[in-house]
């Protein structure tokens, strides 16, 4: 459950929100409020919130202030401003300070949950996407173990996490061009951390994580398992290549990327729709929660629940219900090829909250058992 502070003078409408919204419910635990920002700083030292929510203009310490502080200690904490101006300079200091929402004043309570929920879904794929490093610095670990061979430690605080979430990296492939390629890699691979990308590992794992992305995508527009091949070749070439250097890796990636914007723009009458892609994109995004649904995901592509899943099985050639396995089974093979953890765990990362069911899924689609495949895979 996410932990959310308040922060708002007035004490009628600080106690409105307050009442207005069973966090519980919503999956927000509202570990305070205060007044103004010096009364509520101590407090959020203290009880170390996900989400701080603040007016922007208070007595003694406004939002601002207050919400430069929370950055300072608290990076990955999200903070969504209130205020009844609407003013440029508010919403561009906001901004400069790193500021995940700016919300005008009055505000509904459903308003302010979509908000809240946004930055919540923000707090989970980057958590992900740290535990994903945690998973890989574990292994760097156990390489240290195995092989005497000097390898460059990797700092986690230097990696932004979106850096590592798919999202922008797909969307990239869906609307970039090919002369913004330069650009993109170089922003993506440097918040990725200069340093880091001195280990040979963590090279690796990087490339490896995108070929998988690509590779998503030209399924995703219809590419051929020749053409799939003959685009991005194979997932182990690209990782003895990103091997060599780092500026080998970012020329593999930029190959990668120029390849498969000239198939995207000879093909664009064999492409899905773009709020098709955009919704293969979602299931990949949430396809660990359980109540992911079709009517969930035709309303975040903006489709009426009928003509989505019309559409979806038009253009893909198979239902929603089989997409989200096929998307659950490639990432419950990564975690067995890649991890030691145990069946339960990757049931529910995958996904399925029963084991059991989770097993007989994974046998039925993929010809053997869970842990059939990881014996497999591990002896390769």
């Amino acid at each position: 459950m996410l932990k959310v502070f308040l922060v708002e003078d007035e004490a009628v409408i600080r106690n409105s929100i307050v009442k207005s919204i069973d966090w519980e419910k919503e999956g927000f635990e509202l570990t305070g409020s205060a007044g103004d920002g010096e009364l509520a700083w101590p407090q959020i030292r203290e009880t170390h919130p996900d989400i701080v929510v603040t007016d922007i203009r208070m007595p003694f310490m406004d939002g601002l202030e207050l919400s430069k502080l929370v950055k300072k200690e608290f990076p990955h904490t999200k903070i969504l401003i209130l205020s009844g101006f609407n003013e440029f300079d508010y919403a561009k200091q906001a901004i400069e300070i790193g500021v995940s929402d700016y919300l005008l004043k009055p505000i509904s309570a459903d308003k302010l949950l979509e908000s809240l929920h946004k930055a919540g879904d923000q707090i989970i794929d980057e958590q992900k996407s740290h535990d994903m490093i945690m998973n890989y610095t574990r292994r760097i670990e156990e390489e240290h173990e195995k092989n005497a061979e000097e390898e460059t430690p990797v700092d986690v605080e230097e990696v932004n996490p979106k850096a590592l979430n798919k999202t922008t990296f797909f969307d990239f492939l869906i609307s970039g061009k090919k002369d913004e390629i330069p650009e993109f890699l170089d922003k993506y691979l440097d918040e990725l951390g200069r340093n880091n990308l001195k280990s040979v590992l963590f090279r690796q794992y990087v490339i490896s994580d995108l070929y998988l992305t690509c590779n998503a995508y030209l399924d995703d527009i219809g590419a051929s398992k020749d053409e799939k091949n003959a685009l991005i070749g194979s997932i182990e070439e690209s990782g003895k290549i990103a091997a060599a250097d780092r500026q080998k890796m970012k020329e593999r990636l930029n190959e990668f990327l120029s390849k498969i914007m000239g198939y995207r723009d000879e093909n664009r009458k064999t492409q899905l729709s773009s709020q098709i892609l955009k919704a293969s994109l979602y299931i990949r995004d949430h396809y660990a929660e359980d109540d992911i649904s079709l009517n969930q995901t035709a309303s975040a592509v903006g489709m009426s629940p009928t003509h989505f899943s019309s559409v979806f099985k038009q253009e893909t050639g198979e239902g929603f219900s089989e997409y989200l396995t096929e998307v659950r089974m490639e990432a419950a093979k990564r975690l067995l090829a890649t991890t030691d953890e145990k069946m339960t765990e990757i049931s529910e990362q995958a996904g399925y909250h029963d084991p059991h069911y989770f097993s007989s899924t994974f046998k039925k689609t993929q010809g053997m058992t869970p842990k059939e495949y990881r014996a497999m895979v591990k002896g390769n």
